[in-house]
């Protein structure tokens, strides 16, 4: 399958040829969450952290360590804050865009996940009926 583009245009590639650099494009057209500056400074892909880097803001609430990362978000941030257990279990990720809550997911061990989505600082969409935390919750901390 040949997915260059040639000089000769669209004429001659294959249809998945075609729909593969139209994928391409679109992607590198995409802003990538991977390169994006968090509050520290740090380019990290705060969105795929699969890990609470050494770095996260260590809390103790009722005994129960937590992870916190990154700490602070001002309002050009874009990215996600995440919170991990003391086990290295990611329990709630919120995604920003400019310094807004858009996104926020949560699943406590043994628990449905919880999914919320926010537009103007309101709750649009969930897949938990009254769960999803008022957009003035976030940032997390």
């Amino acid at each position: 399958m040949d997915l260059k583009v040639t000089n000769k245009g669209w004429r001659g590639t294959t249809k998945i040829s075609r729909a593969a650099s139209l994928v391409a494009v679109f992607a590198l057209a995409m802003p990538s969450h991977a390169d994006i500056t968090d509050a520290t400074g740090r380019k990290e892909g705060t969105c795929s952290m699969r890990f609470s880097p050494e770095i996260s803001k260590k809390r103790e609430v009722h005994g129960l360590e937590f992870y916190l990362y990154p700490e602070k978000i001002d309002a050009k941030f874009s990215g996600c804050q995440s919170i991990w257990l003391g086990d290295g279990y990611k329990l709630a990720t919120a995604k920003y865009l400019k310094g807004e809550i858009i996104v926020f997911e949560s699943q406590e061990p043994g628990e449905e996940k919880i999914s919320c989505h926010y537009k103007n600082q309101q709750v649009l969409a969930q897949t938990a009926k009254g769960k999803c935390p008022s957009s003035a919750k976030f940032p997390l901390k």
